[in-house]
């Protein structure tokens, strides 16, 4: 069963943001793969897009934007992905 290769990997700043790793090979019309990473969770839910966008923004350092500028962006980005 797949579920059962799964492997989550947690951010080092904010144990609640995880990424899904199932290693494996994965075949499609484009391309081969050795490992699947499983962006859903961090794609569709709203809570986890903020934790992970404060958590890049410390990353890049970037200094011309704010906390809440950020997560403006991002509920915006995570209101288009539903919509469409």
């Amino acid at each position: 069963m797949i579920q059962s290769r799964i492997v989550k990997y947690y951010a080092k700043k904010d144990p609640n943001i995880a990424i899904k790793e199932i290693p494996g090979h994965f075949v499609s019309t484009h391309s081969h793969l050795n490992n699947y990473l499983d962006m859903t969770t961090m794609k569709t839910r709203q809570n986890e897009a903020e934790r992970i966008a404060i958590a890049m923004k410390d990353y890049y350092n970037v200094s011309l934007l704010t906390q809440s500028s950020v997560l403006k962006a991002v509920k915006s980005l995570v209101h288009f992905l539903q919509v469409n």
